[in-house]
């Protein structure tokens, strides 16, 4: 084993050292295919990236959509009704709905304009109606008040938000066309808060990716002390352009989730950048030869962050027990990139810099000229080390009091308190339901063979009055029973030929052709995700009493994201634990020992309970973004233990005793930590200055997070490895359990100057 390790060691070293052109022309073709598939990268917002494809509510969703429609574009009417019903502007009312109904995208139309045809042309017969509508449930979402009248424009169904947002526009832009006198008219509605949204989210993003970049050189220059110190930028950014290559090639899509991993896939590869980097300006100090630097440099370096990088997409990967797909592909995304950084690192990054490295030193330990924070470093872990109790007494008590108070972290699903409070969508979304009572709707699909039998539309008509009476956040309903019933809320003697003799359009928005799918749709308050898919769950029950061969489930884009909302948080325990267990599995694959897996991740154990703990005490509440940040940071937090239990490994089979040889690695290696954790740190700091909540909190919690693993890592780490290893026979001792292939190596290379551990 260990002849094969040194063959592959001084194949790496000559592809680094001779074959630099060759890297570059590789990187050149591989950075072409890249853009190839970057070409292919599509933005997919639809429903297949809030929940699987397979599941039963998002097939009964498509086929509800093909046969009704999607979601609804409001247009609210302002002014007295007197002049929003006058003569002249009924007749430009009828023309503008005649219009949008002509819009591609655009599936049923109604209101005023609408019932101006139907009461062949007369203005009185409207004015009638809209008198009517208090009483009459078919006309209240018309005229909801005596100053304001609504135009529903229905749009076709499993349409994308980039598609929504194509015929939002087409239909302002011909409202504007229509002015009334007397009356202002509003265009909004969810499809237009969503199409608004993703927009704002992909300008946002592109701004943060920018500001990422900023801060990251900001830390370079001010903790990375090293010729050519931002090398490792420009190289991380080409490895996110082969990532998103990637993504475009296999068909994976880019989502609001994936593009928040742009930042970290930078902030990771320039963290790798800067372990290869340091360990290199180590060397040649030490060595005195550009060649030997980079062979003992490689020797040691590049086991090392591969197995980091290992335990770092082993975290990401436990993603893919998520329910929703768009977390799925964010760690494959993240796993794959990881993997893309680290042979940059590895091969590009490592050849400039031997090719860029002409000084000439003496041999000598690798520390001269010291900087202070390296001695700042060691100071602290030689306190750390001489105070092994009480450190660990406190951040056990820390983390215990964090995991109990976990469960009383306050969840926030509320879809609109996670988008920015100011924009100018949201704002009109809000000001027409504060008209309407509300704008999101959930649907039901029914099917049965004959649903206008009389049977069937009683049974209708009473779930709808029942779903209403028990639960007042139901705002109205719809349905072929409700369409047909009187004031009094019974259905006609005749409800067959009631059905028949309605319009086409209005037959047509809530019962097939067929006869064999009908519609119920339900228009509900806003409300938290979590609450919505309580009320989805608790109607869905009540559908089973449904006459005999009649079937009904759950649908709309509504009942979709609540069911993917509350699937995110849900799963937040088990992917974390899978995180967990992935990153201990990596580890025992790799040293064959529990205790030297389990030494790396207990420090970031710690980080999960801390980090519970100031989030109930600062008040800082859960959503769906950072109910995912567990895996994340177990993965990454990883990187920093294990990347000091190699260093401490190294010193230690020197010949140092324990606690030299951590306060050596904490010394010679701290500085690397701790620069490309704060790399890695901004950016997630950068999305603090989201415009989205949603983004902010998730990145203040991931910016506290990994603060607290690097002061885990170089706090609690050492004192706990060196304590058990002075009270543990040498036999099973953190670092002396190896396995014989790692003994093998050390006496094969007992009679060079390159000692390997890994």
């Amino acid at each position: 084993m260990s002849g094969a390790w040194t063959r592959l060691r001084d194949v790496l070293t000559d592809l680094v050292t001779r074959r630099t052109v060759l890297l570059l022309v590789a990187g050149v073709v591989v950075t072409g295919l890249a853009a190839v598939g970057l070409s292919r990268l599509q933005m997919r917002t639809g429903d297949d990236t809030l929940i699987s494809s397979s599941s039963d509510i998002y097939q009964t969703n498509q086929r509800y959509q093909r046969e009704f429609g999607g979601e609804n574009v409001l247009i609210l009417l302002t002014g007295d009704r007197s002049a929003i019903l006058s003569p002249a502007n009924l007749e430009s009312l009828q023309s503008m709905e005649r219009g949008l109904q002509e819009l591609p995208g655009v599936r049923s139309v109604m209101g005023p304009g609408t019932l101006l045809a139907l009461a062949n042309g007369s203005p009185a017969a409207v004015n009638a109606l809209a008198d009517t509508s208090k009483s009459d449930g078919r006309l209240a979402l018309l005229f909801p008040d005596s100053r304001h009248a609504l135009v529903v424009v229905r749009l076709e169904g499993n349409s994308t938000i980039e598609e929504q947002g194509t015929t939002v526009a087409a239909v302002d832009r011909l409202v504007r066309s229509h002015p009334l006198a007397g009356a202002d008219a509003l265009v909004s509605g969810t499809p237009a808060l969503g199409s608004a949204i993703k927009d704002s989210m992909v300008q946002d993003i592109r701004r943060i990716v920018v500001l990422a970049v900023v801060l990251m050189t900001v830390v370079l220059f001010l903790v990375f002390r090293a010729r050519w110190r931002l090398l490792s930028l420009p190289l991380a950014l080409v490895g996110v352009l082969w990532t998103l290559g990637v993504m475009g090639l296999v068909g994976m899509p880019l989502s609001v989730v994936t593009m928040a991993g742009l930042p970290i896939l930078i902030g990771l590869g320039v963290d790798y950048g800067v372990q290869f980097h340091n360990r290199f300006e180590e060397e040649i100090r030490r060595q005195g030869s550009r060649q030997e630097a980079m062979a003992v440099a490689l020797t040691h370096i590049a086991p090392a962050v591969g197995i980091a990088v290992l335990c770092t997409a082993a975290g990401f990967v436990a993603l893919l027990l998520s329910a929703v797909p768009m977390v799925r592909d964010f760690g494959i995304q993240l796993a794959v990139g990881v993997v893309l950084l680290y042979g940059l690192a590895l091969f590009l990054l490592s050849s400039l810099l031997f090719r860029t490295e002409h000084r000439v030193f003496n041999h000598g330990t690798g520390d001269e000229g010291s900087p202070r924070l390296d001695r700042v470093l060691r100071w602290a872990a030689r306190t750390a080390i001489s105070h092994p109790a009480p450190i660990l007494l406190v951040a056990l008590t820390a983390a215990g009091t964090g995991l109990y108070f976990d469960g009383r972290i306050k969840l926030e699903t509320d879809i609109e308190r996670l988008m920015p409070q100011n924009s100018p969508a949201l704002r009109d979304l809000r000001s027409v339901r504060a008209v309407v009572g509300g704008t999101s709707e959930v649907d039901v699909l029914v099917e049965g063979d004959d649903l206008s039998n009389p049977l069937v539309l009683h049974w209708m008509l009473s779930y709808e009055q029942q779903q209403r009476a028990r639960h007042p956040e139901i705002v109205s309903s719809a349905s072929p029973a409700s369409l047909i019933s009187g004031p009094d809320g019974r259905l006609p003697d005749r409800p067959v030929e009631a059905l028949a003799g309605l319009p086409a359009s209005s037959r047509g928005s809530v019962l097939s052709e067929s006869g064999r799918l009908a519609s119920i749709s339900f228009i509900v308050r806003p409300m938290p995700a979590a609450a919505l898919d309580r009320l989805v769950r608790s109607m869905t029950a009540d559908l089973r009493d449904a006459p005999p061969g009649v079937s009904a489930a759950p649908a709309g884009r509504y009942a979709v994201l609540a069911r993917s909302m509350s699937s995110l948080t849900q799963d937040r325990g088990l992917v974390t634990l899978a995180a967990l267990a992935a990153v201990v599995a990596g580890l025992l694959l790799v040293y064959r020992s529990l205790l030297r897996a389990a030494a790396p991740v207990l420090p970031i154990l710690l980080v999960v309970g801390w980090s519970s703990a100031l989030m109930y005490l600062t008040g800082v509440t859960l959503n769906p973004l950072t109910a995912v940040l567990g895996s994340l940071i177990i993965g990454i937090g990883v990187e920093f233990t294990v990347l000091l239990m190699e260093r401490y490994s190294e010193e230690k089979r020197l010949g140092k005793e324990p606690a030299a040889a951590m306060e050596l690695a904490v010394g010679r290696i701290g500085r690397a930590i701790t620069a490309s954790g704060l790399t890695v740190l901004a950016g997630f700091a950068a999305l603090l200055l989201s415009d989205f909540p949603m983004l902010r909190d998730f990145g203040m919690v991931a910016v506290t997070d990994l603060f607290l693993s690097l002061v885990s890592t170089l706090v609690v780490l050492p004192p706990v490895v060196v304590w058990v290893d002075t009270r543990t026979p040498a036999s099973t001792a953190v670092v002396n359990r190896m396995g014989g292939r790692h003994v093998a190596r050390l006496r094969a290379c007992a009679s060079t100057r390159i000692r390997i551990f890994r």
